[in-house]
């Protein structure tokens, strides 16, 4: 989802946007963006690559590349479900559909209001409110954790 800036005629992504305009206009902190950035992430690897980019030089290699890719795609999965379960345990059922339609299905505010039967403006800063939130307490409850076991690299 883009739209066009009115200043500059550029396409902007607008998910990437959000997150930076809700810390600019300081309705996140700094902690909540960084929340908000590691959840786009999780949540950017439940989409997926798309399409693969092997290039292989034999079939075996192909097929072991594949392989792996299962092998990896499983884990991946693993700590996207523990991720999910984490922000779950955390915000709640609501807040962790919240971030996630916002995040990874890319809704709008106003989109998820309407869903939800909120409507007018009204609805679209309480859902934008409990977003805010929802990424604060995640900040919060990462902050008191330390470093976490779904976000650490191998």
């Amino acid at each position: 989802m883009s739209h066009r800036d009115v200043g500059t005629g550029e396409q902007r992504h607008l998910l990437t946007d959000l997150l930076e305009d809700e810390r600019a206009h300081g309705h996140i902190t700094e902690a909540g963006y960084r929340a908000g950035r590691v959840a786009q992430a999780v949540f950017e690897r439940v989409r997926g690559p798309g399409s693969s980019n092997w290039q292989g030089g034999s079939r075996v290699d192909a097929s072991t590349a594949s392989e792996l890719a299962v092998i990896h795609g499983i884990d991946d999965a693993r700590k996207i479900v523990a991720y999910t379960h984490w922000v779950r345990g955390i915000v709640g059922l609501f807040d962790c559909s919240l971030v996630v339609r916002i995040l990874c299905d890319r809704k709008s505010y106003q989109d998820i209001a309407t869903q939800e039967l909120k409507f007018g403006d009204r609805g679209r800063r309480y859902i934008a409110n409990r977003f805010r939130d929802a990424l604060e307490q995640l900040a919060e409850s990462s902050a008191a954790r330390g470093v976490t076991h779904y976000s650490r690299r191998k």
